[in-house]
């Protein structure tokens, strides 16, 4: 039997931009010819978003530095590489794998003009379509099946646990971010008074 086509893929943060990559990973999973093995790197802290996802086959982490997993990832010869990051440490992680490598384009400098002048000067793109471009060359392209998230078995609350009001549906909004923008938008909002439904604010303890 032939062996499987490998694939290392590298994401290291964050929790939205990881499963904005779950498109990428289906993709290259289902489209490419014969067996495909998905490995994917990402920080420790993360690593819960991809291990429960059926098209990852191991997940590699680092706490803050590549060298932790250079012997992880010399233990196994990769076909390609796709970095969907593109910053130092994905190129660090290129150099010790040494496989023909597709990265994506962030659009820096286009993000760059668009925060300074409030108008897209130059076209900037959903993130999806970009990191699904940069693996376009391999033949893949978008299924149009949206984003993949799975909570693990472990974790799934029953809707009974939930207060009486809840069950019966609420809304969510996700107060995480490190960009002081995304926090501030949280007091600009003027709900509830807006809003009749219950609310649950998810975020991470500090």
């Amino acid at each position: 039997m032939p062996s499987p086509t490998k694939i290392l893929v590298i994401r290291f943060s964050s929790i939205g931009d990881i499963v904005l990559c779950t498109p990428v990973l289906r993709a290259l999973k289902h489209q490419l010819d014969g067996e495909v093995e998905i490995h994917f790197i990402t920080k420790k802290q993360f690593a819960s978003l991809v291990e429960t996802n059926a098209n990852v086959d191991r997940v590699i982490t680092i706490e803050k530095h590549v060298s932790e997993a250079k012997s992880a990832l010399q233990s196994t010869t990769y076909d390609y590489v796709v970095d969907l990051h593109n910053n130092l440490r994905s190129r660090q992680v290129k150099r010790i794998v040494k496989a023909m490598d597709f990265t994506v384009d962030k659009r820096n400098f286009a993000k760059w003009l668009y925060v300074n002048t409030k108008t897209e000067l130059l076209p900037i793109g959903h993130f999806v379509q970009r990191c699904l471009r940069c693996v376009a060359p391999l033949g893949v392209e978008d299924d149009g099946l949206g984003l993949d998230f799975t909570i693990p078995t472990d974790q799934v609350v029953p809707i009974s646990n939930l207060l009486q009001n809840f069950q019966s549906g609420f809304l969510t909004y996700a107060i995480g971010g490190q960009m002081p923008g995304r926090s501030q938008h949280l007091k600009s909002l003027s709900w509830p008074q807006k809003l009749n439904q219950p609310i649950v604010l998810l975020g991470e303890g500090r």
